[in-house]
């Protein structure tokens, strides 16, 4: 699903898509499947005002708008061990092992013979 977009270059709509594609992975690999629980756990935000410039901002990059900035995949590093590698370059090898088999779950589902 993801492979294809892989190859996209830094800045172009493809590359843009991608690299949300793989936030919106990240964020459901993570257990967040509900983006404002998401953003709420990253920013931690109480201000409503504050909270919903957050949320549209990360839906914006998820949408491929806007390029997730390295910022914010920082903080996902610091809360999540996400790392850049895997949001800019569909790179797992620096993400924990466990993260990274549930990454490729969301990415691939498996189809379940009954």
């Amino acid at each position: 699903m993801l492979h294809n977009l892989r190859m996209a270059k830094d800045g172009s709509p493809d590359y843009k898509i991608a690299c949300g594609r793989r936030l919106i992975v990240l964020r459901t690999a993570l257990g967040f499947p509900d983006r404002a629980k998401f953003v709420r756990h990253v920013y931690g935000d109480e201000d409503p005002a504050q909270f919903k410039r957050d949320q549209d901002r990360v839906e914006k990059w998820e949408k491929g708008d806007a390029l997730v900035p390295p910022v914010f995949v920082g903080r996902l590093k610091l809360l999540f061990a996400a790392t850049h590698d895997y949001v800019y370059a569909g790179d797992y090898s620096g993400l924990p092992r466990d993260l990274a088999i549930k990454v490729m779950e969301v990415e691939e589902p498996t189809v379940e013979l009954n």
